[in-house]
């Protein structure tokens, strides 16, 4: 690829953690930094997870998911962290920030709930995540990973 036709652009994410050691976050951490052409600074919060009263928990998201420009939601956590993950689900909503849903590792379902809020639902290949973040920031779908 040429470098004038390379992304030069960092996007801005919030993608839902508890922990910095969380299976799935560095699992995911790992694809997206394998994806090609794509820069990107992570905006969420590890130390969150303690907080079980959904104003509390908007309150300290508001500020570092209202710096990012899409929501990445690793649906693999819903189980465990329903509270927190519906909380950024209702301030994204609030904040107009598109969701993109991603897959538990390994499986195919997703939470209806999860999926019925978010701009799409993408597996764990590192093209298709940074190609759908692209996507639907662009307001264009990609056509090779389907969202």
């Amino acid at each position: 690829m040429f470098e004038e036709e390379m992304d030069q652009k960092t996007y801005q994410l919030f993608i839902s953690q508890v922990s910095e050691t969380d299976d799935e976050y560095k699992k995911f951490k790992e694809r997206l930094d394998d994806a090609h052409d794509f820069k990107y600074q992570n905006h969420s919060q590890n130390n969150i997870s303690g907080k079980s009263n959904k104003d509390e928990l908007k309150k300290l998201l508001k500020n570092p998911l209202n710096d990012s420009e899409i929501l990445i939601i690793l649906s693999g956590l819903y189980p465990t962290y329903q509270d927190l993950l519906v909380a950024l689900v209702e301030l994204a909503h609030d904040l107009e920030i598109p969701i993109l849903v991603i897959r538990p590792h390994g499986e195919e379902n997703v939470p209806r709930k999860l999926e019925d809020a978010s701009n799409g639902v993408i597996g764990w290949s590192p093209s298709c995540i940074a190609g759908a973040i692209k996507g639907v920031l662009s307001g264009e779908d990609d056509e090779v990973c389907e969202l």
